[in-house]
């Protein structure tokens, strides 16, 4: 937006002020009348978001190194721009650090929520390093790791097929190995077996960790990760290799996700990804670490971390736009009387209940999505903890394969139905691209299917639920995430005997604590339900029939354990807020959370109908107290606006200015009349009626 107040004002030159005019929306000065409203100090709550106050300033350093990179132009991009500019700012940004800085999981978090252009890139790091890291030997490390990190190759994650996703175990890849040579061979032999969906696949990358059936003499070993080169110096395909990209997508543009065709690949015998096992040039199968033979999961299970971590964090985008703007935006008359003239007040649309509800339920849920991530962090260093090897790390395991799925499923599926539910809320103009919406919510959209539909995902959480049922009803006890269910047997599987007892007033219905026992034992229930319901059809079926049968009970079931995990958490982060302000703004937002999650999912029986009630009552009263804060909390997000890239929710509160200066620029309106006028519609058009204007015509 034009900063040149000395010139006179025009369309060329918009000047904002809080009086609407010819050239001023009338908006200025709106969204720090809001700020005023706040009754807590936002630099508390900003410190709480980030992980504390260094970590604050380690975020706007991050912040920093992204502003000579505003891509306020993206959108009129060609796909060609797109992957062009994405890999020029993500080298540039991380070359110079790559061996000088090693980031740490919140750092990088930082970088995902406020990133400028998600691509290719992201995958080499996010996917190909991590899986370097954890699954090649301190050797092969020495091969490629620095080069990797310094950008001399570039690779991809090359697990998904045509024809399977989730189910890793089914992957039809093969790698047969070769004796004489002491090489493995590499081939997609059936169409279903092409790699297909990789991020970096089609186009910048040169190399990719290939997941593929390991065959020695005809006996199966299972999927194994191979190091793979695929172009060469001057980026042409290796003999054997043939792969693209798979044409334009929903989002995500500046990613070359592709398609990989192998046709007897022939690679060393070292380049099976060794920490794990090996083979020896005789063709023995060696397995070198056996704390467990799962240990290969573990870059999806990092990367599901970091996916649940960064949702939070870009849903907070896109709820700062839906705030922001429907606080400078009016509509509809604040008076009661017919003959209003067209001058007249109008309300603030976040004034109106209906708008309050849609918008503070997602500010609410992005807490707690941020609660979602602090459960899996401490998962993850209970696994670092953990050096024993044995049952107790293959439990650790277990559970954190389920659960990371589980809440990445949940997550997911929450960030992208929250961002649409925030364009909505913008009207008209959140369809736009350049509202900072749209574009955003369009590349997020390919998220919750990442490894697999999220309800897929979602009902191997369940199948761990079914385990851990078991286990307690067999006389162990559980820890972590299901320790809740160590209560079943005593209640031997009634558990009406756990629902909290009724309360008699809102007040005490509110109470944070009585809400966190209403919602452990709506898990409780929905969790043994389905597990009854389970057990009562394995008499008929065996355990995959059984669990077909009740697999929509058992989807609830998990969805409502992990929305527990989520309300367990944010419990937490409302207990350990020390400034008692900001600690009522979290406690309004976590039973918002709460209340709002009862009325919208499903709870039926579960509460009788004056706990119903209660919960209609205690959702509107938060919406009136965040009302007044509104703007203040996602001030609290800190995010800047060359990051938000957004027309709309600016931190000026000026957003029908940037509307028309964009409309203005955007590429169609630089050339009149449009290419095709003369060939395609003028021999159509009545010329000598256009040429008289706006006269009347005479018959």
């Amino acid at each position: 937006m034009s900063s040149n107040k000395n010139k006179e004002p025009s369309y060329d030159n918009l000047v904002p002020s809080s009086k609407e005019s010819r050239f001023s929306g009338g908006t200025a000065g709106m969204l720090d009348e809001e700020r005023a409203l706040a009754n807590f100090d936002i630099s508390f709550l900003r410190d709480f978001w980030n992980g504390g106050k260094k970590n604050t300033a380690k975020r706007r350093w991050i912040q920093r190194s992204l502003e000579e990179f505003y891509f306020h132009d993206k959108h009129e991009w060609t796909r060609e721009e797109y992957i062009k500019r994405h890999v020029h700012y993500f080298v540039k940004l991380h070359k110079e650090l790559a061996l000088k800085f090693k980031p740490t999981a919140d750092e990088i978090a930082f970088m995902s929520e406020n990133a400028l252009l998600f691509g290719a890139m992201n995958n080499h790091y996010n996917l190909f390093v991590t899986t370097l890291k954890s699954m090649a030997s301190e050797e092969q490390l020495g091969w490629w790791l620095k080069k990797s990190l310094t950008f001399q190759i570039v690779g991809c994650y090359a697990q998904t097929e045509l024809g399977h996703g989730s189910n890793v175990r089914g992957l039809q890849t093969t790698a047969h190995y070769d004796k004489k040579t002491q090489e493995f061979i590499l081939n997609t032999p059936t169409l279903r077996s092409i790699k297909w969906w990789p991020g970096g696949l089609g186009k910048v990358s040169t190399h990719a960790v290939v997941f593929a059936q390991l065959i020695i003499d005809d006996k199966e070993y299972g999927v194994h990760p191979f190091m793979l080169q695929m172009r060469d110096e001057n980026h042409m395909f290796l003999t054997g290799v043939e792969a693209g990209d798979m044409g334009p997508k929903m989002g995500d543009n500046a990613n070359d996700n592709g398609y990989l065709l192998l046709t007897d690949v022939r690679i060393p015998r070292r380049f099976l990804l060794e920490r794990f096992q090996e083979v020896s040039p005789e063709g023995k199968y060696v397995e070198l670490n056996k704390t467990n033979k799962n240990a290969h999961y573990a870059t999806m299970l990092h990367a599901r971390g970091h996916i649940v971590r960064s949702t939070g964090g870009l849903l907070g985008r896109m709820v700062t736009v839906a705030v922001r703007y429907s606080c400078v935006r009016t509509q509809g008359f604040t008076s009661d009387e017919r003959k209003t003239s067209f001058k007249d007040t109008e309300y603030k649309v976040m004034d109106y209940r209906t708008q309050q509800y849609r918008v503070f339920k997602q500010l609410s849920i992005t807490f707690a999505l941020r609660a979602a991530s602090r459960v899996l962090n401490k998962m993850f260093k209970r696994m670092d903890e953990i050096k024993t090897g044995g049952k107790a790390e293959s439990d650790m395991l277990k559970e954190l394969a389920a659960t990371s799925g589980g809440l990445k499923s949940l997550v997911t599926i929450l960030g992208a139905d929250g961002m649409e539910v925030c364009r909505k809320c913008c009207g008209g103009n959140g369809y736009l691209l350049n509202s900072g919406i749209g574009a955003n919510s369009q590349d997020f959209l390919w998220v919750p299917t990442a490894e697999g539909d999220w309800m897929v995902m979602i009902l191997l959480n369940a199948k761990y639920l079914l385990w851990c049922i078991k286990q307690v009803m067999s006389g162990n006890e559980m820890t972590g995430t299901a320790a809740y269910l160590n209560r079943l047997p005593q209640l031997g599987m009634d558990i009406s005997q756990a629902k909290p007892k009724p309360v008699d007033t809102l007040d005490a219905f509110m109470d944070i604590d009585y809400l966190k026992e209403l919602f452990l034992y709506s898990a409780l229930s929905t969790v043994a339900n389905g597990a009854k319901a389970f057990m009562e059809r394995t008499a008929e079926y065996g355990f995959n029939e059984a669990f077909n049968e009740v697999s929509n009970l058992m989807f609830e079931a998990a969805k409502r354990h992990n929305y527990w995990l989520m309300c367990d958490e944010f419990h937490a982060m409302v207990s350990e807020m020390q400034d008692e302000s900001t600690r009522d703004v979290l406690e309004n937002l976590y039973i918002l959370y709460v209340t709002t999650n009862m009325l919208d999912e499903h709870w039926g029986s579960l509460l009788d109908e004056k706990q119903y009630t209660f919960a209609r009552q205690a959702s509107e009263k938060m919406l009136k107290r965040l009302r007044v804060n509104a703007v203040a909390i996602v001030d609290a997000f800190d995010f800047p606006d060359y990051v938000l890239n957004s027309t709309l929710g600016c931190a000026d509160g000026n957003p029908y200015e940037r509307l028309f200066e964009q409309a203005k620029n955007t590429s169609l309106n630089k050339k009149e009349p449009f290419d095709g006028y003369e060939e395609l519609l003028r021999p159509h058009l009545d010329t000598e009626f256009l040429k008289k204007g706006n006269v009347l015509p005479k018959l």
